[in-house]
């Protein structure tokens, strides 16, 4: 029988297929009632964080108190999800770095107030506890930054995810990179919201090297275990801009592990991808939901619009069942 492996955060059900490709047996609970049902599972059965868990530090410290983690420990993540983790890192080529502000002076915002155009929708409002792109809005010029959130540069471009598999902290392999589907309308999305995910995107040389250094500076830094992802904008130029760092299991990896037919990342191994086919999953906003998710669905296709076509296909079919 296989080995049981504890799945924890209001998105638990992403990572139920890729535990059962690393040989588990998953359990899954929801954020709120983790500690409580934590005691009915086996204690030598380790903790996978998935979705929102980051912003529940208090929860994260009592399971790794008492359970082992596969994945990054307590201090890691609130050093991650810090907004100044990304904005002291070394330059390196093809990467750049946004303006991150906790608020915009008296001084910038009198010169916004009077000076003609769109400047305020340089930047964006974030909140610190943001989880799938809630909460995220232009940040207007006669509006004052709400507590718990800060600004951060708006950057245009494509939204992207890397995934990384640490080395025990002292290093990071580059996994792979998905497109990410933000606020698409057809799946219940907000503007900025997060609802699904498709690849893996061909990288050139210059574009692996950077996003590689990208993982193993975060990792040596921070002391990043297990897989983790990092949320970027790749703009037109081709340079790859870091916006959020997700210190735990990201539903990119169940598609790279798709892409790579069926090879899990939780192991340890690298996933080679096999093929071009693109793959791909969606979910559908669910105001009900923890998470705000409601279903989800998974596809394949010859290319991206291919890919793309037949999950919105499959969130129609869903709809008129």
């Amino acid at each position: 029988m296989p080995d049981p492996l504890v799945i924890i955060g209001d998105a638990a059900c992403d990572a139920r297929d890729s535990a059962k490709r690393a040989g588990f047996e998953p359990v899954e609970l929801l954020g709120e009632e983790a500690l409580r049902r934590l005691r009915e599972t086996p204690a030598d059965a380790p903790v996978l964080f998935t979705g929102a868990m980051e912003n529940r530090p208090d929860v994260m410290k009592a399971i790794a108190g008492e359970r082992r983690l596969l994945g990054s420990p307590p201090a890691a993540v609130a050093a991650v999800r810090d907004p100044a983790a990304l904005t002291d890192l070394p330059p390196f080529p093809g990467l750049r770095f946004p303006k991150t502000k906790p608020r915009i002076g008296v001084l910038e915002r009198v010169v916004r107030r009077i000076v003609p155009g769109k400047i305020g929708s340089l930047y964006l409002v974030k909140p610190l506890g943001s989880f799938g792109g809630e909460g995220i809005r232009p940040w207007s010029r006669k509006s004052r930054v709400p507590p718990g959130s800060y600004l951060q540069q708006a950057v245009e471009g494509t939204p992207m995810c890397a995934v990384y598999q640490s080395r025990e902290g002292w290093s990071a392999v580059l996994a792979g990179v998905t497109e990410q589907l933000i606020g698409e309308p057809k799946l219940g999305a907000g503007w900025y919201g997060w609802c699904g995910s498709i690849g893996p995107v061909a990288l050139s040389t210059r574009e692996r090297d950077a996003l590689s250094h990208l993982g193993v500076v975060l990792a040596q830094r921070h002391d990043l275990r297990g897989v983790f992802g990092v949320d970027l904008i790749r703009d037109r130029a081709g340079d790859w801009w870091p916006v959020e760092v997700n210190p735990r299991y990201v539903p990119s990896v169940d598609v790279l592990e798709r892409a790579a037919s069926g090879q899990s990342l939780l192991g340890g191994r690298p996933a080679v991808p096999n093929g071009g086919v693109q793959h791909g999953l969606a979910v559908e906003h669910d105001a009900d939901h923890p998470a705000g998710r409601g279903a989800r669905f998974v596809a394949s296709g010859a290319d991206r619009a291919a890919c793309f076509g037949s999950l919105l296909a499959a969130a129609t079919r869903s709809r008129g069942a």
